[in-house]
């Protein structure tokens, strides 16, 4: 169970998330090394990067419960090579 933020860390911590998910659009993957547990989705997005060159990635919405983030996101693009 989530700890119970106020408010204001809730929007501090969806800030946080949007910023990771920005650079990581941006193909900057090593962002992801400097926040804990988000390095498990490193080796899926350079997999990503690879095979869909004209890839897209939209933000949907950012939910937040306590210390917990949730993203709704949508990747997008043509295969173009391996996706395993």
């Amino acid at each position: 169970m989530p700890k119970r933020a106020g408010t204001a860390q809730k929007e501090a911590n969806k800030a946080l998330v949007r910023s990771v998910l920005t650079k990581m659009s941006a193909d900057n993957l090593e962002i992801l090394d400097a926040h804990p547990g988000m390095h498990v989705l490193k080796p899926m997005l350079a997999q990503a990067q690879e095979g869909l060159s004209d890839r897209t990635f939209e933000l949907k919405e950012l939910l937040a419960d306590g210390d917990w983030v949730v993203a709704r996101m949508v990747l997008g693009g043509t295969a173009r090579g391996d996706w395993r």
